[in-house]
């Protein structure tokens, strides 16, 4: 029981009932979202301007809390008419990648039995090429694979394996450029460039972990997400390179092994 300003006392579940609205996403005047509404974790949509929620999916089925799981439960593609859903088997977390018509239905899953009892995740998505970034753990190796996916043709580009991770970080505005991430421990992480047409990845910056001494010691970078420069030229980003506190650097793709630290003036605690 809880206990107001005048003393009267209430069950603890009317704070708790509050309903889930998480994870919005606006498209073509629509707004689309997560709730807990029906009793699980479902996708619904609303005009902006208001309207009743409308269930994109069959009732009963349930998406994984957005906090607990890696990358996006959903994307809306309006392109395509359609909306790009991440649904796993009873919470087991192997994720599959589904598409529903964007006005909601039963989901496909978009690579059929491909990747059946696999993880998958989708890290980034773009509405404007309709390409797709997925994380791909089949569950029998240490190995993770990033996919490149052109959700139109569902055309699959493998961009490498690590089994420190080969997550995806960033990408160009033409999608001919990506940046990839191992890690290890926290801020203990490497970054590679894959281009098209490469064969398989290459080093960009950091020491690679499969090839340090037993004994090494290695600089925490603690490089978060990387962002492209308007040129295409060089890559900004979060970095413990130059302080602890962490400080904006940049890096130059036709010389990354000397990272500047980008001066932030007019500070004030």
């Amino acid at each position: 029981m809880s206990k107001g300003k005048t003393g009267s006392q209430f069950p603890i579940q009317s704070l708790l009932s509050a309903r889930l609205l998480l994870s919005p996403q606006l498209a073509e005047g629509r707004v689309y979202f997560l709730s807990d509404m029906s009793g699980v974790i479902s996708l619904y949509a609303m005009d902006q301007d208001g309207s009743m929620p409308e269930p994109l999916l069959p009732a009963g089925l349930a998406l994984q809390n957005p906090h607990l799981m890696i990358g996006y439960n959903y994307a809306v593609l309006p392109k395509l008419g359609k909306i790009l859903v991440m649904i796993d088997e009873n919470g087991n977390e192997n994720y599959q990648p589904c598409f529903i018509p964007i006005q909601g239905s039963i989901p496909e899953p978009i690579f059929g039995d491909k990747y059946k009892n696999e993880k998958i995740a989708c890290l980034h998505f773009d509405v404007k090429t309709n390409i797709a970034y997925f994380y791909r753990d089949d569950r029998k190796t240490p190995n993770i694979e990033c996919l490149k996916v052109d959700l139109a043709t569902l055309e699959i580009t493998s961009l490498g394996k690590s089994i420190y991770g080969n997550y995806y970080n960033s990408v160009n505005r033409d999608h001919s450029t990506v940046i990839l991430t191992d890690g290890y421990t926290a801020g203990d992480n490497v970054l590679y460039i894959w281009r098209k047409d490469m064969p398989e990845r290459q080093l960009l910056f950091g020491i690679p972990i499969e090839k340090r001494s037993k004994d090494q010691q290695v600089k925490l970078l603690g490089i978060g997400t990387c962002n492209f420069t308007p040129d295409g030229k060089g890559l900004l980003f979060r970095s413990n390179i130059f302080t602890d506190e962490g400080t904006v650097s940049y890096l130059s793709l036709d010389d990354p092994d000397n990272v500047a630290e980008v001066p932030v003036s007019g500070i004030q605690h």
